[in-house]
């Protein structure tokens, strides 16, 4: 039973394993690369925690120093005289409100103070003004005798008597009796509390803004162009939307002049709320700093790895597959003109022990040609044998017959007993067998042969059997008959 080879090929069985190696370095490629993003992502993410952890804590800090300073003050207003308007003015030029240190750790600028009808009377810098100023557009002006000794605050602009951007805030001062008896005013400096903010984190890679209560920008980070800010820019799109308090991811990030935001922290005790998020910028810096290098590592040794492959298919893979092709080749008996070797030793002993194999197969088929052609010859002799062997036979069954009905004829004495009578038959005895003799010496004797003697002899050896049938046999034979080359 011929035993069948198997399907598979080393062609095959190559492409197999380089797909093996291309798909385990795109498999380790790719998971470097979610590897990396899962942790830079759980950095990131941590980083924005944290930040906007720093920021709410500061901010608190500030505000309640500021609340705890306010409602110092109104205390002290109540005590000493609400109405007395110069010493009033004192107290809102004391240490504790000019003290350098305070105003810049905590970010005021100026205090003022307001009678009922939210008219400004006292502040800071001016002391007793002499044309009182009237606040009733401010929210906290609004809202103080409702909630008093509660800071309030109102919409960024520009300070009625510092001249500089502030965040106004406010805090109503009541008696026992809950009668509002004024409400005392700051402004808190954007720049001095931006600044504050921005020290307690990494200002390089992480943006803020921070909301009030109806989303309009209050605060935002001092890489953020001021030209492009649009206070009223996130109040449609996170109105009634950011209800968590605390710290949480936003549902869909939002880009904002070059800066993905993408958590907020609601500040618990005030109305404000921190978006926190990454610079775009920053984030290309940390993908070329962290998985570019990688990739390119992994593409790198996946070049590397296909190059290795092609060499060991040119080294190994094809010269195996173009010699397997020619031992098929010389295993169906075609003819093969070349058989080329390759870099490696195995491979060029394998084709040397393949140009023997072909030599070898060459010489047999020289000796099984030769054996044709030999076969061919006996056949042939065979051939000439039977018919040399035909021939021989009826050249000698001529005289024998010759012999046998001369002996016949001798034996019956059917011509008398006179021997004379017999003289014919003895001469035709003679000769045949002396033709005979010829025959053992000479097998064939090609010579000129006497037609009318060979007529003659033939009669003669036919008369007796056309004598049984009462037939007379009778020959007429003219002379001068020519001689013809023949085997008698």
């Amino acid at each position: 039973m011929k035993k069948s080879l198997s399907r598979y090929s080393l062609k095959k069985d190559y492409f197999i394993i380089a797909g093996i190696v291309i798909a385990v370095i795109t498999a380790i490629s790719i998971g470097y690369t979610y590897s990396v993003y899962k942790s830079q992502k759980e950095i990131k993410e941590y980083n924005l925690r944290k930040a906007s952890a720093q920021i709410d804590s500061k901010l608190k800090d500030s505000f309640d120093y500021i609340s705890y300073l306010l409602k110092f003050l109104g205390t002290s207003i109540l005590t000493q005289n609400p109405n007395n308007l110069e010493n009033i003015a004192a107290i809102l030029k004391g240490d504790l409100i000019i003290n350098k240190e305070d105003k810049s750790k905590f970010g005021w600028e100026v205090f003022d103070w307001s009678t009922p009808d939210k008219k400004i009377k006292a502040s800071t810098y001016v002391g007793v003004l002499k044309n009182p100023i009237d606040l009733s557009y401010r929210h906290y002006e609004q809202i103080a005798e409702k909630e008093p000794w509660i800071l309030h605050f109102d919409t960024p602009g520009m300070g009625v008597t510092s001249g500089k951007w502030i965040i106004p805030a406010g805090m109503g001062v009541a008696d026992k009796k809950g009668k509002l008896v004024g409400i005392l005013g700051l402004g808190i400096n954007v720049a001095k509390l931006t600044k504050n903010l921005e020290n307690v984190i990494n200002k390089e890679a992480i943006n803020f803004i921070i909301l009030d209560e109806n989303y309009g920008i209050s605060l935002y980070s001092a890489d953020s162009n001021p030209k492009k800010i649009d206070p009223e820019y996130f109040k449609p799109l996170l109105k009634g939307y950011l209800s968590n308090i605390g710290y949480s991811p936003l549902k869909e990030a939002i880009e904002y002049n070059g800066i993905i935001y993408s958590s907020y922290l609601k500040v618990e005790g005030y109305p404000y709320t921190i978006l926190v998020g990454y610079d775009r910028a920053i984030e290309a810096k940390e993908f070329r700093e962290t998985l570019l290098p990688g990739i390119v590592g992994y593409t790198i040794i996946g070049i590397i790895a296909l190059a290795l492959l092609f060499l060991i298919r040119m080294m190994l893979v094809v010269p195996i597959m173009r010699l397997s092709s020619i031992a098929d080749q010389l295993s169906r008996g075609s003819s093969v003109k070349k058989i080329k070797g390759g870099r490696t030793y195995e491979i060029n002993n394998l084709a040397l022990q393949l140009i023997k194999v072909k030599h070898f197969l060459k010489q047999e088929q020289k000796v099984k040609q030769r054996q044709k052609e030999l076969l061919k010859i006996i056949r042939d002799s065979d051939i000439e044998k039977e018919a040399f062997l035909r021939e021989l036979y009826n050249a000698m069954n001529t005289p024998l017959n010759l012999v046998i009905a001369g002996a016949d004829l001798l034996k019956s004495r059917e011509l008398g007993n006179d021997m004379d009578s017999y003289s014919e038959y003895f001469e035709m005895l003679y000769n045949a067998g002396r033709q005979l003799e010829s025959y053992t010496t000479d097998i064939l004797n090609i010579s000129l042969v006497n037609i009318k003697e060979i007529i003659n002899r033939c009669v003669i050896i036919q008369r007796k059997k056309a004598s049984e049938i009462r037939l007379k046999i009778e020959i007429d034979v003219k002379d001068g008959i020519p001689n013809i080359l023949a085997d008698e």
